[in-house]
């Protein structure tokens, strides 16, 4: 164990510490080269975004219908930033959150932590499990609301992962 003297002050380097971001504390190429290999080898969507300011850090395999579709239009991005909101809130307290979107896509969120403070999370999706059976008229509704072309949205649809649920 080590022991510190009372004249060692180590305060103005923990406020120092404090005042960093995610961003400051690592690479980021290889963050995102360690997203893509991750991607290649599991074909998990992920992505790493700040747990302050909602700054995208790096970002592998994200899906079709949410690049080109959910985030791409302003109305219902705002359901992509109410979910990243919501897990983020979630996680202060625990090890991850699993988390339907309100576009109806599955996301996991774990928290990046130092010195104790929440600085990033990672988010792993989107996915549907392999059970789950997705709705198509809740996503047609979708795409009637948001405007989006149905028959492009569907297919975008069909090509998102499924992964076995686990503990």
């Amino acid at each position: 164990m080590i022991e510190f003297s009372e004249k060692c002050d180590l305060e103005p380097a923990c406020n120092k510490l404090s005042k960093l971001v995610f961003k400051d504390l690592i690479e980021l190429d290889e963050l995102q080269n360690m997203l893509d290999v991750s991607y290649a080898a599991t074909g998990m969507p992920s992505g790493i975004i700040d747990a302050i300011n909602g700054e995208v850090y790096a970002g592998a395999g994200w899906q079709r219908i949410c690049v080109q579709f959910h985030r791409a239009n302003p109305d219902s991005n705002l359901n992509c930033i109410a979910s990243d909101t919501a897990i983020v809130s979630k996680i202060k307290d625990t090890p991850y959150c699993g988390y339907k979107c309100a576009n109806g896509l599955w996301d996991v969120g774990v928290p990046i932590k130092c010195m104790g403070k929440h600085i990033a999370t990672l988010f792993l999706g989107q996915f549907f499990y392999d059970e789950e059976i997705p709705d198509k008229d809740y996503f047609i509704k979708q795409a009637k609301r948001f405007g989006y072309d149905t028959e492009d949205y569907l297919s975008a649809l069909d090509e998102v992962p499924r992964f076995k649920k686990s503990v």
